[in-house]
C-alpha cells in the first residue's frame, strides 16, 4: 500500500536488492510487476479484490486516510465497461461509483419533498436507507465522501419512529410520551441535517425531512395543543439543597437533554420532565426554575415581575438569586463558588445560535453540549455534591418555514408583546379560534399559541413561545457524583432499520466495540462487527443477511479493549430489540 500511495518515492526508499526483492514479492504474490505493469494495473487489482489482492484492500479500509493518494488512483483504474456497476463484483471499490450513488441518492431525497402521501414517503425512505446501508459503512463514508448515506440512515430511523404521536386525551400522558419516545424523532431529524453539510445534500435532506418530519411535527403539536389548552399547568419553583448549583442552558430541548445525560453516564444521573411557564420565552420561563423562594407576578409583556414590578432578568434577576442566598456563578470565568451553599450558573448560547443559524444549529450542537458536559464535571470535581440542569423552554424547527396564520395586530398587546408564536391578547378583545393558555404569572391574561407549527410571521424556522411538546416539555437532569467513575459500559437503546442496528451506550467515554453474535458468549458466532462508535455513545453494527436474516434470535454485545464482554442485549435481527 506504502507503494501504491507513493511509487516514486517508495521506490526511492527501497533501494538494490530490497526493490529487487519487492518486485519478486508482487510478481509471486499478487501477479503484477511494479515496474512492467505500473500503479494504475495494480489500482485496478486491488479494486477488483481477487486472491491475495483482498488482504490488501483490507488493509486500506483498515485506515483510508492513510493513503491518501489511493483514491484517485483507483478512480483512474476503473474499468470503463463497468461505469454503473456490471459485472464488476465489487463496484464499491471506486470512489467516482460512490459519488454517483450519492447524486442519485440527493436526487431521490429532493423528489421526497413533493409527496403527499405520508405512508408512501415513509415507505420511500425505507427503501433508500435500506439500498445505501452498507456505503455507510464504506471505505467512502470513512473519508467523508458519503454523507448522504449517512443521512439517510437517520432519516430511515425516523421514518421507523415517526409513525405515531401520542393518543391520550389527557395531558400527563402526552407529556410522559414525548419525554420517553417523542423527543427521539427530534433528535434524528437534527442528527439527518448534521450529516449532510454541503448546500446541496442539506437542501436535499431538508426535502425528504418535509415529507416526513414536518408532518409528524405538525400532527403532534395539534393533538398537545387539544388537551394542554384546556389543562395547562406549569412547574414552577426548584426545590434544592445547600451543596447544589443549578446550572441553567437556554432551549435545552429534551433530546438534548439526552444527548447530555449519555456524556454524564460516569455520574449518578436522572433525567425527568416538567412543564414549562407559558408562554415558552425566557423572561417567563427562566424565573421558574430559578431555586428561590420569591413569589412573582406579571410584568410587561412577557416579562415576570418581582414584588417592585421590576422585570426579573439580566440584574433584577441576579439580584433576586443573591436575597435568597443563591451565587451567581460566571460561565465564561469559570467560576465555582462557595460549594457549600446554593449556585446558579448559566448559558444562552445553543439558544443564540438557533435564532441566528436555523438548521446549521445542528451542526454546533455537539460542541456545545460538551462545553455544557465540561462544565458539570468541573463543578462536580470542585466539590459540589450534586448539579441541577434546567433550562426554561425547548423549541420546534421544522424543515421547511413555517407556514403563516393571521393574527390581527389589533387584537394583541402589540409588537413588544407578539411573537412569530405566541401573543399577548388584548384585555377584553375577541377569542381568535386559536389555543389559548392563561400566563403562568397572572391567569388572567391571555396567551394565544399559534396553531399547530405554524406561525404568526413568515419565513421562520427555529422557534419558540408556543404550544407544543417540544416547546413545553423540559427536562431536569439531577447530576451528582456518588456512582464515581467505575461505572461500566451499559446498553441503553437498541434500533434497527433493515440489517443494520444502532446500539446507543452509557457511559460515552466508554472504550468499547460492539458486535452481533448468535450466542453472547461465543466470538465465532459474530453476525456483524465488531465495529468502534460512530459517535459518542452510538455503535452502528450491518449484519450480514446471509449469515442471520430478518427474525434471526441474536444478541447485541459491548466488547472491551481486551475482547470481553462487558454487557449484552438479546434482540431480533430487523426488530425492536
Amino acid at each position: 500500500m506504502e507503494w501504491l500511495d507513493d511509487p516514486d518515492g517508495s521506490q526511492q526508499a527501497l533501494k538494490g536488492t530490497q526493490w529487487d526483492a519487492f518486485r519478486a514479492t508482487c510478481r509471486s504474490s499478487y501477479g503484477f510487476d511494479p515496474v512492467k505493469d505500473g500503479p494504475l494495473t495494480a489500482a485496478k487489482h486491488l479494486g477488483y479484490r481477487g486472491g491475495a489482492w483482498q488482504n490488501i484492500w483490507e488493509r486500506f479500509a483498515d485506515n483510508p486516510r492513510r493513503y491518501k493518494n489511493v483514491p484517485a488512483l483507483l478512480d483512474k483504474a476503473r474499468p470503463h465497461g463497468d461505469l454503473f456497476g456490471g459485472s464488476d463484483p465489487h463496484p464499491d471499490s471506486w470512489p467516482s461509483w460512490n459519488q454517483e450513488q450519492e447524486e442519485e441518492l440527493r436526487a431521490a431525497l429532493i423528489s421526497l419533498g413533493g409527496r403527499n402521501h405520508l405512508e408512501q414517503t415513509r415507505a420511500e425512505v425505507k427503501e433508500l436507507a435500506a439500498a445505501h446501508l452498507r456505503r455507510e459503512e464504506s471505505v467512502w463514508a470513512e473519508l467523508g465522501q458519503a454523507p448522504l448515506a449517512r443521512a439517510v440512515g437517520y432519516l430511515g430511523e425516523l421514518a421507523e419512529l415517526a409513525t405515531a404521536s401520542a393518543n391520550g386525551d389527557d395531558l400527563d400522558t402526552q407529556v410522559s410520551w414525548y419525554a420517553s419516545e417523542g423527543h427521539k424523532v427530534d433528535d434524528l431529524a437534527l442528527r439527518a441535517i448534521a450529516a449532510a453539510a454541503s448546500t446541496a445534500d442539506r437542501k436535499a435532506v431538508c426535502k425528504a425531512l418535509q415529507g416526513l418530519y414536518d408532518p409528524w411535527v405538525e400532527e403532534t403539536a395539534r393533538r398537545f395543543q387539544a388537551v394542554a389548552a384546556t389543562g395547562y399547568k406549569a412547574d414552577v419553583g426548584l426545590e434544592i439543597s445547600a451543596g447544589t448549583c443549578v446550572v441553567y442552558v437556554d432551549a435545552l430541548r429534551y433530546d438534548l437533554a439526552s444527548r447530555l445525560a449519555k456524556r454524564l453516564a460516569l455520574f449518578e444521573v436522572a433525567v425527568s420532565s416538567r412543564l414549562a411557564a407559558f408562554p415558552t420565552v425566557t423572561p417567563t420561563g427562566q424565573p421558574a426554575v430559578a431555586p428561590v423562594t420569591a413569589h412573582f407576578v406579571a410584568g410587561t409583556d412577557f416579562d415576570a415581575a418581582d414584588e417592585k414590578g421590576r422585570s426579573v432578568k439580566g440584574q433584577v434577576f441576579r439580584s433576586v438569586l443573591a436575597e435568597d442566598g443563591v451565587q451567581y456563578l460566571d460561565w465564561k470565568a469559570g467560576e465555582v463558588g462557595d460549594v457549600n451553599t446554593i449556585g446558579w450558573t448559566q448559558t444562552n448560547a445553543i439558544d443564540a445560535l438557533g435564532h441566528d443559524h436555523n438548521h446549521a444549529l445542528a451542526d454546533m450542537l455537539d460542541q456545545q453540549l460538551d462545553l455544557v458536559s465540561e462544565r458539570v464535571h468541573s463543578l462536580l470535581g470542585s466539590g459540589w455534591r450534586k448539579v441541577v440542569v434546567v433550562t426554561d423552554h425547548g423549541f420546534v424547527m421544522p424543515a421547511s418555514p413555517a407556514i403563516k396564520v393571521d393574527l390581527p395586530l389589533a387584537l394583541t398587546e402589540g409588537d413588544s408583546a407578539r411573537k412569530p408564536r405566541v401573543a399577548r391578547l388584548k384585555a377584553g378583545a375577541s377569542r381568535p379560534d386559536f389555543p389559548i393558555v392563561p400566563w403562568t404569572w397572572d391567569d388572567s391574561v391571555e396567551m394565544v399559541s399559534a396553531p399547530g407549527a405554524t406561525a404568526f410571521e413568515a419565513g421562520t424556522l427555529y422557534e419558540h413561545g408556543g404550544l407544543s411538546p417540544q416547546e413545553c416539555v423540559i427536562p431536569v437532569i439531577e447530576v451528582s457524583a456518588a456512582a464515581g467513575v467505575a461505572q461500566s459500559a451499559r446498553i441503553d437503546v437498541v434500533r434497527w432499520t433493515g440489517q443494520r442496528v444502532r446500539i446507543d451506550y452509557e457511559p460515552v467515554e466508554a472504550e468499547v466495540v460492539a458486535e452481533v453474535r448468535l450466542a453472547p458468549g461465543n466470538p465465532l458466532t459474530s453476525v456483524g462487527g465488531p465495529k468502534p462508535p460512530s459517535e459518542p455513545g452510538e455503535i452502528k453494527v450491518l449484519v450480514d443477511e446471509e449469515e442471520a436474516a430478518e427474525g434471526t434470535s441474536a444478541y447485541v454485545v459491548l466488547l472491551s479493549e481486551s475482547g470481553s464482554v462487558v454487557a449484552q442485549l438479546k434482540t431480533t435481527v430487523g426488530g425492536v430489540g
